[in-house]
């Protein structure tokens, strides 16, 4: 039973947000996965106040960063590579890293020559390859990684722990249902990928 104080903020919202349109939105079949024929899709203008809602917060949480994660000396771009090559287990080649990055291979091999000069990259030849330059993280990335993750787990608990115990449950279940859009879209680009995401990392947004 739903207590009468939280079931008039259910009703409330009801008429604040209209649900969204049961109709799909059509994806051209030259774009489809094999996944998406069966995927509803979301209504495009509650998908943009959703996105709208998203990047107002992280406009805010990133004008609280603290100064130790700021002023790192290097780039938002080399920062990204760093956070790609960190992803890829035993490092990444040249090639996939600027596809991931989503940049000319000129211009993130310019983006890595400044990494391994900060010491946070290593540049070896593919055993398999020789052509292929693969490039891996050192320890010193992997601790400004960690930096940013602890920032942005306390960040993310001082956010949380000025949400009421009603509206937590909310975020709970807004979590879960983004967590399960996670691994569709994980398994749309790559049928083989787990379910399981493994252990959950409380940072929230960093």
């Amino acid at each position: 039973t739903v207590p009468a104080p939280a079931l008039g903020r259910t009703r409330a919202a009801a008429r604040c947000y209209p649900a969204a349109s049961p109709k799909y939105q059509v994806m051209p079949n030259h774009l489809m996965t094999p996944n998406d024929s069966a995927r509803p899709q979301g209504d495009p203008g509650t998908i943009s106040t959703v996105t709208a809602a998203y990047e107002r917060l992280m406009r805010r949480l990133q004008a609280q960063r603290a100064p130790d994660v700021v002023d790192i000396g290097i780039s938002m771009a080399q920062l990204k590579v760093l956070h790609v090559v960190a992803a890829a287990p035993g490092g990444l080649p040249m090639s996939q890293l600027a596809a991931s990055v989503g940049t000319s291979l000129s211009t993130v091999s310019g983006l890595v020559e400044r990494l391994v000069d900060h010491g946070y990259l290593a540049r070896h030849a593919d055993p398999t390859d020789r052509r292929q330059v693969v490039v891996a993280v050192l320890p010193p990335a992997v601790e400004l990684m960690d930096r940013f993750r602890e920032f942005g787990r306390r960040q993310f608990r001082d956010l949380v722990e000025r949400v009421a115990d009603d509206d937590l449950l909310t975020l709970t279940r807004a979590f879960d249902i983004l967590e399960r859009a996670a691994a569709d879209l994980a398994a749309s680009h790559d049928p083989g990928t787990h379910d399981d995401p493994g252990p959950s990392d409380p940072g929230g947004p960093s």
